[in-house]
């Protein structure tokens, strides 16, 4: 039964787009399968994935560590509001997992033993250091693991929050779906990203990885090399694929909302501007504390204070 699904599942695979158009053939994703999104790999299913998917076949992924455990569940109300259930949240070390599965027991996974986080990488690390690389290096990997397996996704980061229904901006006529992050339009943010599971999207989720792995030199921190690598896979990968820039006024940087001070004067949202968001990242500014302070005060944080962790105690 299990492998009448999966077969099933890939059976329904989105057709490959080819130079900017897509293909009326299908084409098996079997070549794309390695160890490391082989179908057999115990600790993510496709019956799982089967069991929370809807019925296009998506995902809306997020992955969280157990210093942003609260976030997680910010994030996932929000998500809930919309009258959504079909959400992951992939638990990156074990007491992570221990409080999300008591909130959304049908949501949640745990990471592969081999790519748990430890020590001090479990906390609620601040951009740019190494605890914060740590988590945003895996991201490729566990985007890759479900379009292996068939299945769109649309992840997000932790910190965002949704006010209203992001599926609506989503088109499978494309192989994915970006935000911009930045006054540069082709600065694209890795916090909102929707793939479908072609070939294409695929290699570029490869290239992602193998770019961020491939950095050697140390002048770089290598948490900053997330989004650059995402771009530089992106430019090399024009042409190849079919790609929608999410609307800026609907999904603006986390800097135009909150008027942080990495907002210039004509960039900053007026509350008029504001009612038009539908989904807010908390990005451009540091610390999970002030995050929570901001979303607090633009009344976007649902989580109540019997929420309790010895990871949370650490901020």
């Amino acid at each position: 039964l299990l492998m009448f699904m999966t077969l099933w599942r890939y059976r329904r695979t989105p057709a490959i787009a080819d130079e900017g158009r897509s293909s009326s053939k299908r084409v098996p994703l079997s070549g794309f399968l390695s160890e490391r999104g082989d179908e057999r790999s115990s600790w993510l299913p496709p019956v799982l994935l089967s069991s929370i998917a809807d019925g296009r076949g998506l995902i809306v992924l997020t992955t969280t560590n157990c210093g942003m455990v609260d976030f997680a569940v910010n994030w996932a109300r929000s998500v809930q509001r919309q009258g959504i259930e079909n959400f992951l949240i992939i638990c990156l070390d074990d007491k992570c997992m221990e409080i999300l599965v008591q909130v959304f027991p049908r949501n949640v996974a745990r990471a592969p033993s081999e790519r748990q986080l430890s020590g001090t990488t479990v906390g609620a690390a601040k951009h740019g250091s190494t605890g914060f690389a740590a988590v945003v290096q895996t991201r490729p990997f566990y985007i890759r693991e479900v379009l292996s397996r068939g299945f769109s996704v649309l992840y997000n980061d932790v910190d965002i929050v949704w006010r209203r229904s992001v599926l609506p901006y989503i088109d499978d006529s494309y192989d994915m779906a970006v935000q911009i992050d930045n006054t540069d339009p082709t600065d694209y943010c890795t916090c909102i990203i929707f793939f479908r599971p072609t070939a294409a999207s695929i290699v570029l989720v490869d290239r992602w990885q193998q770019i961020m792995n491939g950095n050697t030199n140390p002048r770089k921190k290598s948490s900053r090399l997330n989004q650059p690598s995402f771009n530089r896979a992106i430019r090399e990968m024009k042409g190849k694929m079919k790609m929608r820039v999410l609307p800026r006024t609907q999904f603006p940087p986390g800097r135009y909302f909150f008027n942080t001070s990495y907002s210039l004067p004509t960039h900053s949202l007026s509350p008029s501007k504001r009612d038009e968001v539908v989904c807010v990242h908390a990005n451009w500014m540091k610390g999970a504390d002030v995050k929570q302070d901001q979303l607090r005060k633009h009344q976007l944080w649902d989580v109540d204070t019997g929420l309790s962790s010895t990871c949370l105690q650490t901020r």
